[in-house]
C-alpha cells in the first residue's frame, strides 16, 4: 500500500529543495580517486581504525542507525555510494565519517539527542562531508604531502597490506583521523548539505540547529584521541546563524518528521546496557 501522506511530503520537500541554493561540491585537482577507489580507501581505513575502537555490536541498534544513514545517503548528492555506520561504545558526543560512505556514531551522541531529528541532523552533516568528499580530499592531500599518494592509489584495489603499512608509517589510524582538520567552509558546506538532505528525506531540519544550541562541538569536556580532529569546528552560534539564514530563504514543508517510535525504542534499549567506555586521556 502506498503511503499517500509520505508520498506527498516527499514531493513537497523535493519541490522546496529544487528552488534552493544547495551547495555544489567541487573536486580539487589533487584528488584523482574514482568512486571505487574512494570506497576502497574508506574500507581499509575503517579496518585499521576499528582495531582501536570499542565497536558496539547490537543487531537492533545497528539496524536502526543504518536505516537512517542509508536513507540520508539515498537522498544525498552522492546516492551511488553505500552508506553504513557502526556504533562506538564511548561517551563521546560525536559522529565521524570516512571516505566512501563509512561512518561511526558514538554512543554518547545517541544518548544525548532528544529526538530523532537531532540525531538525523548530525548524521546528515556527516553524510554531507562524504557527499562533499571532504575526508577523501583531506586524507589524500595529507598522503600527497607525505609522498605516499601514488603508492596508496596503486594499491587501493589490491587486497594487500600496503595500505595498513602506510597508515602505520604515518602513526596509526588515530593519527590519520586526527589529520581530518576540515576548514570552516567545509564544515559550513556539510551543514548546508545536511540541511537540504534532511528536508529532502522528510525530517525537520530544526533538529540540526536544536542540537547545536545544546552542544558545542568545538569544546569537549573530556580529552580523547578525536579532540584534535574536531578542533577546527566553527562555533555553534555561527553554524546556527548560517542554517537559519538559509531556511529563511525557503518555503518549508509543514509536516516534516521530528520523532519516531523506533527512536524511542532505541533510547530505551540504550538505558538497559552497561555504561559506555570513558575516552582515553591524552598523554
Amino acid at each position: 500500500m502506498i503511503n499517500t501522506r509520505r508520498t506527498f511530503l516527499s514531493f513537497a520537500a523535493a519541490a522546496v529543495v529544487a528552488k534552493a541554493a544547495e551547495p555544489q561540491p567541487t573536486i580539487p585537482a589533487y584528488n584523482t580517486l574514482s568512486d571505487a577507489e574512494e570506497v576502497a580507501l574508506g574500507r581499509q581505513l575503517a579496518a585499521a581504525t576499528e582495531k582501536d575502537l570499542p565497536v558496539l555490536q547490537i543487531g537492533a541498534l545497528d539496524s536502526y542507525v543504518n536505516s537512517l544513514v542509508a536513507e540520508l545517503g539515498r537522498r544525498s548528492r552522492r546516492p551511488n555510494l553505500r552508506y553504513a555506520a557502526k556504533v562506538i561504545n564511548t561517551v563521546d558526543i560525536n559522529a565521524v565519517s570516512l571516505p566512501g560512505g563509512y561512518m561511526y556514531v558514538f554512543r554518547g551522541l545517541l544518548e544525548s539527542v532528544r529526538n530523532e531529528s537531532e540525531l538525523v541532523g548530525v548524521l546528515a552533516h556527516e553524510v554531507g562531508h562524504i557527499a562533499g568528499r571532504h575526508s577523501a580530499n583531506t586524507i589524500m592531500l595529507n598522503f600527497k604531502a607525505r609522498q605516499v599518494y601514488e603508492i596508496v592509489r596503486k594499491n587501493l584495489a589490491l587486497d594487500n597490506k600496503v595500505m595498513s603499512q602506510v597508515v602505520e608509517m604515518l602513526g596509526g589510524a588515530a593519527v590519520v583521523l586526527a589529520s581530518l582538520r576540515y576548514g570552516r567552509e567545509q564544515e559550513f558546506e556539510a551543514d548546508l548539505l545536511g540541511f537540504y538532505n534532511m528536508i529532502r528525506a522528510g525530517w525537520d531540519a530544526d533538529g540540526l540547529t536544536s542540537f547545536f544550541r545544546r552542544t558545542d562541538l568545538s569544546k569537549r569536556g573530556e580529552a580523547n584521541w578525536l579532540d584534535d580532529a574536531l578542533a577546527t569546528h566553527p562555533s555553534s552560534q555561527e553554524r546556527i546563524q548560517r542554517i537559519q539564514a538559509e531556511a529563511a530563504r525557503l518555503r518549508m514543508p509543514t509536516d516534516l518528521r521530528t520523532n519516531s517510535y523506533s527512536f524511542q525504542t532505541m533510547k530505551l534499549g540504550l538505558r538497559l546496557l552497561p555504561a559506555p567506555v570513558r575516552p582515553r586521556a591524552k598523554r
